[in-house]
């Protein structure tokens, strides 16, 4: 097997294991890829450059993910942060406790 079959076969592993929510097999996968090698061949090292964007676009969905999630507890334990600008433009990020109930006189 080519070093390009063999590191682009570890890559779609890792794919495999990000798709089925697998984290535990993630832990080391430098460790994983640095065992295949480089690809000595241009077009074995752009398929694997192409794998590894793949993945590289899976991990990015997966950190979208967890920062809404993230917004989302932070909303229901009553921690938003309610971002405004100021007169130059920039942001201005202020948390937002919940107060007491308003009541009716």
């Amino acid at each position: 097997m080519s070093q390009a079959a063999e590191l682009i076969g570890r890559l779609d592993a890792i794919r495999a294991h990000l798709l089925a929510g697998d984290l535990s097999a993630l832990a080391a996968p430098d460790a994983v890829l640095d065992a295949a090698g480089l690809p000595a061949d241009r077009s074995g090292a752009q398929a694997a450059q192409a794998a590894a964007r793949r993945n590289l676009a899976l991990i990015e969905a997966a950190l979208c993910g967890v920062r809404a999630a993230r917004r989302h507890v932070e909303e229901i334990a009553g921690r938003a942060r309610l971002s405004t600008y100021d007169a130059s433009g920039r942001i201005d990020r202020t948390v937002v406790r919940p107060g007491p109930p308003l009541r009716r006189s």
